[in-house]
């Protein structure tokens, strides 16, 4: 995480400093900030206000114009431990190159609690099929275990299976970006429900041609959380929190993550590093087995739509 603002203010004004004692008094000075790290550009401006500021104050002039001005450069930069400060000043035939170390600031309880569960992912499926859902289905009642897909085939949408030899026409939903518009779940009776658009569709397993649908259904949609997207889900990991998952809070053109999160208040507070995905996750739903999840996600590379189960491994 980078440093908060009032964190940034004491070194960029040592920075000013060191340039100034590099300088003759009442030097004209020409001052451009590049921002190559992580710190936000309202943090990149603030650093740029302590500067002025402080080389002012210091008898330099940086607002003034005219021929025979010093340049200096400040890029700010960063590694795994710190934030680097460059500052490259150059005065007619003098040169000099000025370093700052600036330590990252993050909350004592962050780091602990950001590491208290980690995710993992298991591949089920991937193919060009345009897949909005998916759900596990164990064997019961003399119907064989077997991943029921929820497909987008043109204008028609389908329930169906790997083999081809499970099928159940449903509506087909309106798609919104990354929202993959369907979403399945088990019904009790040897049955799954089929939520599209506005319909709720019954599709029983031994008899999916006898599938039914009824509408209106008011659909609830997820609102995005701060640094976290729009689908999530109420996991029940198995780590002593009420805790949920969360993709990214990019778009459909983007590559994704979940986060394990749980709130507290009403500020999310995460639980594991994020655990990436090479495109958009559509739909984030409950696996039959405890305390896991199943998500899709769309492949940028190669376009495919790919299945996963998502465990939990948690840390004391």
């Amino acid at each position: 995480m980078p440093a908060q603002k009032s964190a940034l203010d004491a070194p960029a004004r040592e920075l000013a400093r060191r340039i100034a004692a590099s300088l003759p008094g009442g030097t004209r000075v020409e001052i451009e900030v590049r921002n190559q790290s992580s710190l936000s550009e309202d943090e990149a401006a603030a650093i740029r206000a302590a500067l002025d500021g402080e080389l002012s104050a210091r008898g330099l002039r940086t607002r003034d114009e005219g021929p025979g001005a010093a340049s200096v450069v400040v890029t700010l930069s960063e590694n795994v431990q710190s934030l680097v400060w460059v500052a490259q000043i150059q005065h007619g035939d003098d040169s000099a190159v000025l370093l700052q170390s600036v330590p990252r600031e993050t909350p004592a309880a962050t780091p602990p609690e950001s590491e208290k569960i980690v995710l993992h992912k298991e591949l089920l499926w991937s193919g060009p099929a345009h897949v909005l859902d998916a759900i596990e289905v164990p064997a019961s009642g003399g119907t064989p275990a077997r991943l029921l897909f929820l497909v987008l085939e043109g204008t028609e949408a389908f329930v169906t299976d790997a083999a081809g030899s499970f099928r159940a026409q449903v509506p087909a939903p309106t798609l919104r970006g990354r929202d993959a518009g369907g979403r399945m779940v088990p019904l009790s009776g040897e049955s799954i429900g089929v939520s599209v658009g506005d319909s709720l569709c019954t599709v029983p397993l031994q008899s999916p041609a006898q599938a039914t649908c009824q509408r209106p259904v008011a659909i609830l949609r997820a609102q995005p959380l701060p640094g976290l997207g729009s689908g999530r889900l109420d996991a029940h990991l198995p780590c002593g929190e009420d805790t949920s998952l969360a993709t990214g809070p990019g778009d459909d053109t983007q590559a994704d993550f979940l986060r394990a999160f749980h709130m507290r208040g009403t500020e999310p507070v995460v639980l594991s590093a994020p655990l990436s995905f090479s495109g958009p996750v559509v739909s984030l739903v409950h696996d039959y087995g405890a305390g896991t999840a199943i998500a899709i996600a769309k492949n940028l590379e190669n376009r495919n739509y790919e299945v996963y189960r998502i465990t939990a491994t948690c840390r004391q």
